[in-house]
């Protein structure tokens, strides 16, 4: 009956790590945003499955999933531009091709839960969780621009 009213709460605190990001890279940098981005995104996704194990409630589930989503946030108004600057001169193919694993992402994400669902929040728990650590594992192993 409220899923719209959580789903925009989530967006808001999604769009909020956006302004932020904007607002603060001129006196923090940019990878400083990224990886403080990354770091809210594994926290958020590891509090999911917590708040499953715990004390599930909708609003529990929606504060986990803020987090998450703020992380979020931070990282995609902070991670193209250091995909544009790992790729100079290839900068349309570069934009192509991070939107394309933005959708792959997003479409994995959503086979993952839908293939796993169960009536729970276990499955979706699982893929946010999983999501939020392997980007920062991502951002420690690959990291073209740092040379």
């Amino acid at each position: 009956q409220h899923f719209g009213y959580y789903q925009a709460v989530i967006v808001l605190v999604y769009v909020m790590g956006n302004v932020l990001a904007n607002r603060a890279v001129g006196r923090v940098g940019i990878d400083a945003l990224l990886c403080g981005g990354l770091v809210v995104t594994a926290v958020g996704g590891m509090a999911v499955p917590g708040v499953v194990a715990v004390a599930e409630s909708a609003s529990t589930l929606v504060a986990a999933m803020s987090v998450f989503a703020f992380g979020l946030g931070l990282v995609f108004a902070t991670a193209p531009v250091r995909a544009m600057e790992a790729a100079p001169g290839g900068s349309g193919l570069t934009a192509a091709l991070l939107g394309s694993l933005e959708m792959a992402g997003a479409g994995l994400g959503s086979v993952i839960v839908g293939t796993l669902h169960d009536g729970t929040a276990w499955p979706l728990a699982g893929c946010v969780a999983g999501f939020g650590l392997l980007g920062g594992a991502v951002y420690v192993v690959f990291r073209p621009w740092r040379g």
